[in-house]
């Protein structure tokens, strides 16, 4: 397969850019609009970004969020996926042939990048100099040989840290000192006043997220020995939704054996509460026993069908469901049900799934299912995994049952796992009903031949015999009003 073409020599210059983060989206964000200033807009951009750099006309190779991990524990669970968007980012370098490539802090993903451009000829500038005056000081000599040609440093102290080993290194200033001054005037403290206290989790919601609740609990120490104290937390938008999301009441409708229910009530904390419920009783069980087993207390489950929720109105939250909406027999009906219990302007949210030739892990099995076992031309309304692939479909539904600021935006990701094609197969073919059933129809030996059949549509989806399917869904979220009328 034949790679993008090579630039021509009289187009604008290209600069590929990498942020795997919410900061490093803002600094690339930044220096995109210097850039664009200096060259009356005679430059192109190609990278990966987040929404401050899609703004400043970047097309992302593939969404931020997927490089925002840190520590050991994030990182496993997706480190085949990491890998590959390793192989597509450098793959992309080499084809497109930028004057530069910028990569912004997030050293994990960006040093990587930079170690497999050695003898391209294209320079590599990594912006944001590691604290190596802070902790871990060899990390200055190993940044000096890992295929970096320039080192940007935000601070003016940090280049003779980098330069003896080598590596050119310039000073080029912090953003902070580039941002407006805000609207309301600085006010000098008033002797006697509370202290205040600020608070900085970070920009990537893996740290976000294990940060808050120990500021949370240094905050409840702090407070009897200083009455008063007020608080500020900067926020970019993962803080400002974790943050929010502590303390929560969220219902999960159609949850299944637990998730996400599970991950939400690790995520509202303590002080939060979650409701699973399942129209299926032993899904119910399995969630609860897996809750159990996790040692979760502030989860509760419930046993009901989407359209007749038995709660009272406006007591949660959020409501969420991922991957139930499409098999409800009444859609509008489950939906105006949920906003009915949810609090005013509080959030709905969907997760369905995208189109099914985006998604071999269901299309593979039913496209060799369809060779063996006839089935009648689907209809688009009636319950099945894809009947809201279309876009906008499940939007105006949203809207139709009365939710407001209703937004649909797709999401791509890697289903992973560590089982082989063969365990693959028991797991599709034991978990769908719909399967089972057709199956039952062949003899034996055309079992076997579909289990062959599938195991080789699938091969290239089980490198190292450890599934890694691509996969997109939808994810379409609103609000309650807060005046019903």
């Amino acid at each position: 397969m034949s790679g993008p073409p090579a630039r021509s020599t009289t187009a604008a210059p290209l600069v590929f850019l990498i942020a795997g983060e919410p900061s490093g989206d803002v600094l690339g964000a930044r220096l995109m609009a210097a850039l664009k200033h200096q060259t009356a807009g005679d430059v192109g951009f190609a990278g990966i970004g987040g929404p401050a750099m899609t703004a400043e006309g970047l097309q992302s190779l593939f969404p931020m969020d997927e490089l925002s991990l840190i520590g050991i524990v994030e990182v496993l669970p997706h480190l085949m996926g990491l890998a590959r968007r390793l192989r597509q980012t450098v793959a992309a370098i080499r084809a497109m042939r930028p004057q530069a490539v910028v990569t912004i802090d997030a050293p994990g993903f960006c040093l990587r990048v930079a170690s497999r451009l050695r003898g391209l000829g294209t320079p590599v500038i990594h912006y944001v100099a590691p604290s190596v005056w802070a902790w871990r000081p060899g990390r200055a000599r190993r940044l000096a040989h890992c295929g970096v040609d320039h080192l940007l440093a935000l601070l003016p102290f940090e280049p003779p840290y980098f330069t003896v080993h080598g590596l050119a290194c310039s000073y080029v200033g912090h953003p902070i000192l580039e941002s407006p001054p805000p609207a309301t005037p600085h006010q000098p403290r008033i002797a006697g006043r509370p202290p205040v206290l600020c608070l900085l989790p970070g920009s990537r919601r893996s740290e976000i997220r294990r940060l808050l609740p120990i500021f949370r609990e240094t905050l409840s120490l702090l407070g009897p020995g200083y009455p008063g104290l007020e608080t500020v937390l900067p926020t970019v938008e993962p803080v400002a939704q974790l943050a929010d999301d502590q303390g929560q009441t969220v219902l999960d409708v159609a949850g299944g054996a637990g998730e996400p229910s599970l991950t939400i009530a690790e995520r509202v904390g303590p002080a939060g509460t979650v409701t699973c419920t399942d129209a299926v009783a032993e899904m119910v069980a399995a969630a609860e026993s897996e809750a159990q087993r996790r040692g979760l207390t502030n989860i509760t489950f419930r046993q009901c069908v989407a359209d007749s929720l038995p709660f009272e109105s406006n007591s949660f939250d959020a409501v969420v469901c991922r991957l139930g909406v499409m098999f409800f027999p009444d859609p509008l009906a489950a939906l105006r049900e949920m906003l009915r219990i949810a609090k005013p302007g509080g959030r709905v949210s969907f997760a369905v799934w995208g189109k099914n030739e985006l998604n071999p892990f269901t299309r593979i099995v039913t496209g060799v299912m369809s060779r063996y076992v006839e089935s009648p031309p689907a209809d688009p309304d009636a319950p099945n995994a894809f009947r809201f692939a279309e876009s906008g479909k499940l939007v105006s539904i949203c809207k139709l049952a009365g939710a407001g600021d209703v937004h649909e935006r797709e999401f791509r990701f890697q289903i992973e796992a560590p089982i082989s094609a063969s365990e693959f197969w028991t797991m599709r073919s034991e978990t769908s009903d719909t399967l089972r059933e057709k199956l039952s129809k062949l003899s034996a030996d055309q079992v076997l031949r579909v289990q062959q059949e599938v195991r080789e549509a699938t091969g290239e989806f089980f490198p190292n015999n450890q599934m890694n399917f691509p996969a997109q869904m939808i994810i379409v979220t609103g609000r309650k009003p807060k005046i019903v009328r």
